[in-house]
C-alpha cells in the first residue's frame, strides 16, 4: 500500500502540500532549509543516508539517482543486479528497500507531529520490519495452499500479463500497471494521476492506458488481470 501511495504521488511531503495549496513551510522538517521533495526525504537527505549506512546491510545511497516518485519504486522493485546480487536476490532487495522507504516516511511523520525523531531507533524498526515480512514470507511458503484466481500466476511462454488498477478519492483518481513477462520479470511499472472519476470508470481508464502501452512496446499475446471482470473477460476472450 505504501509503494502503491508513492507510485500515484500522493504522499503529503511538505513541498507537495506547498506547491498544491501554496500554504505552509515546504523545507524538510530535519534539514530545515532543504525542500522535502520525496528524492530529498528519501535519497538525498543525511538522515535518510546515516539510516541506510548505520543499518546491518551498510547500504551507501550516494550513487542512488531520482527525480519523482516513480523513480523511487523503480529503484525499490527494479533495482541494479549488483545490488540484487549484493543483497541476496530480487525479493529480498524490493523488501528491504520499500521496508527502508516506510520507515523514513514514519520518522519524518514523527519529527513532524510529535517534533521528536531518532536515528538509532529508526533503523532499529528497519530491521524489526524486515524480519517480521520475512518471516511471513517463510510461512506462506511452507503452507501449501490453492492458488485463487485472482492471484498472480505466469502467462504461457512468449505472452506478457499485465495488471491494471485504480485508486479514487473525491478530488483526485490515479490509475496504475503492472507488465510481466513469462518469467515473472518485471517489464514496465507506471502510473499517473487522472482527474476525479467514479472507480468503475478509472478502472477502464486505466485498460485503455494499458492498452496504448501494450501497442506502444509491440505486445501482441497479452494477458489481462484487473478487478473489473467483465472487461477483462471481454478482452481476453478477444
Amino acid at each position: 500500500m505504501f509503494l502503491w501511495r508513492l507510485a500515484v504521488d500522493v504522499l503529503p511531503s511538505k513541498n507537495t502540500l506547498f506547491e498544491r495549496t501554496g500554504k505552509g513551510d515546504p523545507c524538510h522538517a530535519m534539514c530545515v532549509f532543504t525542500k522535502e521533495t520525496l528524492s530529498h526525504l528519501f535519497i538525498e537527505c543525511l538522515v535518510a543516508k546515516a539510516i541506510a549506512f548505520c543499518s546491518k546491510w551498510g547500504l551507501k545511497l550516494n550513487a542512488v539517482v531520482t527525480s519523482n516518485s516513480q523513480d523511487l519504486v523503480r529503484w525499490c522493485v527494479n533495482s541494479s543486479d549488483q545490488m540484487v546480487n549484493m543483497l541476496g536476490g530480487k525479493d529480498f532487495t524490493t523488501l528491504l528497500l520499500a521496508t527502508f522507504l516506510y520507515v523514513v516516511w514514519e520518522l519524518r511523520n514523527d519529527r513532524v507531529f510529535e517534533s521528536k525523531s531518532s536515528i538509532s531507533q529508526a533503523t532499529i524498526r528497519w530491521n524489526s520490519l524486515v524480519e517480521e515480512f520475512k518471516s511471513v514470507a517463510l510461512e506462506r511458503s511452507l503452507e501449501q495452499t490453492v492458488v485463487k484466481e485472482n492471484n498472480w500466476t505466469p502467462p504461457q511462454s512468449g505472452r506478457i500479463c499485465i495488471n491494471t488498477d485504480a485508486a479514487c478519492n473525491p478530488d483526485k483518481s490515479a490509475i496504475a500497471l503492472i507488465a510481466r513477462d513469462d518469467k515473472w520479470k518485471d517489464m514496465l511499472i507506471a502510473a499517473k494521476p487522472v482527474p476525479p472519476l467514479r472507480v468503475e470508470m478509472a478502472e477502464l481508464k486505466a485498460i485503455e492506458w494499458a492498452l496504448t502501452i501494450a501497442k506502444e512496446f509491440d505486445w501482441p499475446y497479452v494477458d489481462w488481470l484487473c478487478d473489473f471482470l467483465s472487461v477483462v473477460n471481454q478482452i481476453n476472450a478477444s
